[in-house]
């Protein structure tokens, strides 16, 4: 029996590695599943809504940032055997988070969850991207 070999995304272009080429690929791919799984979240909330008590948008937002993270660790896993690599990892999550925290606190009240959170999350996913893409290449860096 022949091993097949896997199939890899074409979006965002990786290097041999498997690490993401472009910063802006990146961005590109992490807004389009961020902004998709925001999609679901509504059509599965609208689905929930018609069928119970609930008020539409009251389903968490936060939640959008799920596709994106595939991504993440995807591109955390290509740089393995990196020095740093987890610290880096931890930054920028820490910050992308506190980042998208602060974006949720100054977001009014009044907002639906699923969108405040929605808005949060894309915060947090620009944010780390940055700091991922940047920080990698900075300190993670082969000597």
């Amino acid at each position: 029996m022949k091993e097949e070999a896997a199939v890899k995304p074409k979006f965002p272009t990786r290097d041999a590695e498997g690490r993401v080429e472009s910063m802006i690929e990146f961005l590109g791919a992490a807004i389009i599943a961020t902004v998709f799984t925001f999609v679901l979240l509504a059509g599965i909330d609208l689905l929930f809504a018609g069928f119970s008590t609930d008020e539409f948008g009251s389903i968490n937002g936060w939640m959008c940032v799920v596709l994106a993270a595939f991504l993440f660790v995807d591109d955390f896993k290509a740089w393995a055997g990196t020095r740093f690599r987890v610290p880096v990892f931890i930054a920028a999550v820490l910050l992308a988070t506190v980042t998208g925290l602060g974006v949720n606190a100054a977001l009014p009240d009044e907002w639906l969850p699923l969108l405040a959170g929605g808005l949060a999350g894309l915060a947090t996913v620009i944010i780390y991207v940055v700091l991922w893409f940047t920080g990698i290449r900075l300190i993670g860096r082969e000597d």
